[in-house]
């Protein structure tokens, strides 16, 4: 069977579809398949569960077809956030995939996507940094202010104080740390 790159196979996409060939239209292309995979692992979650409760209960005589698809509680969570985490290493071309994990439910998720665009420091998560200030997780609005802080952006400064009257006392620390270490750089 012939190996055909990623390069390769984007322009016979592009050439079925009468797509022109651009850089944008790779990106626009690249964040439909991740949204795609996004949607794909939800719904997979969404089956794995309704299976586990349809098959396995007693009204169809038992276990009619169990498929054994349940794993401990923890596993799926931990994948995610892992997953979410690993993207960090595509760099600039996750951003937008880690914005969509933002508003995820799990607050494991939600801190790797936040960790891991505070350490890509691209400047199209800044918003939804700063609006992940007002999450209702601690451990998220600390995740946020580290991220901000490291994303070395001035217009931070002001979010970063608001931060500095958070209730809690370790988001209270970092951001003072983070307002003056931005503003050791402004000075600088």
């Amino acid at each position: 069977m012939d190996r055909v790159s990623w390069n390769g196979r984007f322009l016979n996409i592009c050439s079925l579809q009468s797509i022109p060939y651009s850089p944008g239209a790779r990106y626009a292309l690249q964040m439909f398949i991740y949204f795609c995979i996004y949607v794909t692992h939800r719904f997979f979650e969404f089956y794995t569960g309704l299976n586990s409760a349809f098959f396995c209960s007693d009204h169809h005589g038992g276990n009619f077809m169990n498929a054994n698809l349940e794993e401990p509680e923890e596993t799926p969570g931990t994948e995610r956030w892992r997953s979410i985490s690993d993207l960090r290493k595509l760099g600039p071309s996750a951003v937008e995939y880690l914005i969509i994990n933002l508003w995820d439910s799990d607050k494991n998720v939600r801190v790797a996507a936040v960790d891991a665009l505070g350490e890509i420091g691209d400047n199209r998560a800044y918003e939804h940094l700063v609006r992940m200030l007002r999450d209702p997780d601690h451990d998220v609005r600390f995740a946020s202010v580290v991220a901000l802080g490291n994303m070395g952006d001035e217009r931070a400064i002001g979010p970063l104080c608001e931060a500095c009257q958070d209730e809690n006392g370790y988001v209270r620390t970092i951001a003072l740390e983070m307002v003056d270490k931005l503003k050791a750089r402004q000075s600088a």
